[in-house]
């Protein structure tokens, strides 16, 4: 074992190397250049130590995150190789501080994209699996990948709007807190997916305006209840394939169907308070018995 007390100074690079090595951090850190955790060694953050990072980010072995912050601010192109290992929370911030991932992350808690930063899953759209609150006040971008909200209760999203640097590929939804309003996945503010939003379990609750392609009611553990009176645009398939009944609320609002083309609609038993279709050539085939109530 060994101690990391940093003081006032910062590192450019810092390794950890030769098997068994296990190195915990006393106090905040900060690497201008690059960290690497190499194989079969351990960077532990200690009594929840932050680390500022300026460089890439590159784990071959065991990164312990205990309930600290990795900060990424390099003010330019930066690449995060996460290997096995999570991270509590993840921050991006700096002027065109530019972060790549370069394999699936997963966060236990929060995610927050400051602004003028950016976080990219790459061409390989690596997922992203959160149990906290992700923020975004600069650029997202989601590629063909899939973002997990997977928490234990009460999750945020907040978009910064709906555009290029704002949207998600597919959202899946898996928390296991109850099915209720201040212990679900809710947004601050419109949601934009251009794959498919799938709600496995959990409560999902967008804000008005928000935007969707497919979505997928996969399991009867999982509700879409938009916000209260809010109006919710769909412009690909409609499918309640493994839900229930109770799998949509539609809380006083509507959802209106906009593909301008050919839109599916498999309801199985949910009920809708108001539903619409809008845009020229927009053509819903109903599959089975649908209720607006």
């Amino acid at each position: 074992a060994q101690s990391l007390s940093p003081g006032s100074s910062s590192f450019y690079n810092l390794t950890t190397a030769t098997t068994s090595t296990n190195v915990t951090l006393q106090a905040d850190i900060t690497v201008t250049n690059d960290l690497t955790i190499a194989s079969s060694t351990i960077l532990d953050a200690g009594s929840n130590r932050g680390i500022t990072i300026g460089g890439n980010w590159s784990n071959s072995g065991t990164f312990t995150d205990q309930a600290g912050t990795v900060t990424f601010n390099g003010g330019g192109a930066q690449t995060l190789t996460p290997g096995s290992s999570e991270f509590y929370n993840l921050t991006t911030t700096g002027s065109s501080t530019a972060v790549t991932l370069a394999a699936a992350i997963t966060i236990a808690n929060d995610l927050t994209i400051a602004s003028s930063s950016s976080l990219d899953v790459s061409g390989s759209n690596h997922a992203i699996g959160i149990k906290g609150d992700f923020a975004n006040s600069g650029t997202f971008t989601d590629q063909a990948g899939t973002v997990t909200f997977n928490g234990t209760g009460a999750q945020s999203i907040t978009t910064g709007g709906v555009g290029t640097d704002n949207d998600f590929n597919n959202v899946t939804i898996t928390n296991t807190g109850t099915l209720a309003d201040g212990s679900d996945v809710q947004t601050s503010d419109a949601i934009k997916v251009t794959g498919t939003l799938d709600i496995t379990e959990g409560q999902f609750m967008p804000a008005t305006s928000s935007d969707f392609v497919n979505i997928t009611l996969s399991n009867s553990n999982g509700k879409l209840k938009p916000a209260s009176g809010s109006s919710i645009t769909v412009s690909g398939t409609w499918n309640n394939s493994g839900g229930s009944s109770s799998s949509f609320d539609g809380n006083s609002g509507t959802v209106t169907f906009d593909a301008g083309g050919a839109q599916s609609l498999t309801s199985d038993g949910i009920s809708f308070y108001n539903l619409s279709t809008s845009t020229g050539s927009t053509d819903l085939t109903i599959q089975d018995a649908l209720i607006v109530a």
